[in-house]
């Protein structure tokens, strides 16, 4: 774990001697004293890794930073995408950045996770003409562990019922039909349905 704006003794979890780490660090490509890059965390592992990132957009220049042979180095990405209405709708962001990295994370991986993040409302975006999320949490699963049976015949709906709520005190907010190829499962009906009513619970319980 990096995180220069934090300590370990302040985590809420205590750390799991011989199984994490922690380094007061930035995980950014300025290369001062105070970051590390993906690249450089790299050169020191051994076979398959995980990423997880939220570092509120500086997922962007991290991932346009971190080549395709590096970041095909992990089985799994787990990460939130931040201002993501900004980075389609501003043409020399998505030209320059978003396109790239969207290109690279697709020519590695299969998003096999959506899911908006309901403390902050959506954005009509003007040049997808689609409701956009400021914060979209997304799960991406590298391209040879996946089996070909395992996609065979299914379709996306979401939201998916195992999705767990970021603020259960804001009403909640799920990607829309522009999101799926077929109609919503019963499934992920329910899972809206549950959602509103542990919003509307927790109003009652406010007052």
């Amino acid at each position: 774990m990096f995180d220069a704006s934090s300590d370990a003794e302040l985590l809420a979890t205590p750390l799991i001697n011989g199984k994490q780490t922690f380094s007061k660090l930035w995980l950014d490509i300025d290369g001062s004293d105070q970051s590390i890059s993906i690249a450089d965390w790299l050169r020191v592992k051994h076979g398959d890794c995980l990423l997880q990132i939220d570092i509120e957009c500086a997922e962007y220049r991290n991932l346009l930073a971190t080549s395709k042979q590096d970041l095909g180095r992990f089985r799994i990405v787990v990460m939130e995408l931040h201002e993501a209405p900004e980075a389609f709708d501003n043409r020399e962001i998505f030209e320059n950045i978003t396109s790239p990295i969207l290109q690279k994370l697709n020519s590695l991986f299969v998003c096999v996770h959506a899911h908006q993040n309901n403390r902050l409302e959506s954005i009509l975006s003007k040049s997808l003409g689609i409701e956009l999320p400021r914060h979209m949490e997304l799960t991406f699963l590298r391209k040879d562990r996946i089996l070909p049976t395992a996609t065979s015949g299914r379709q996306v709906s979401l939201p998916h019922p195992l999705d767990i709520t970021n603020d259960v005190g804001r009403e909640p907010r799920h990607l829309d039909y522009h999101w799926m190829q077929t109609p919503q499962s019963v499934q992920s009906m329910l899972k809206k349905l549950y959602d509103w009513t542990q919003f509307y619970l927790c109003l009652y319980h406010r007052e």
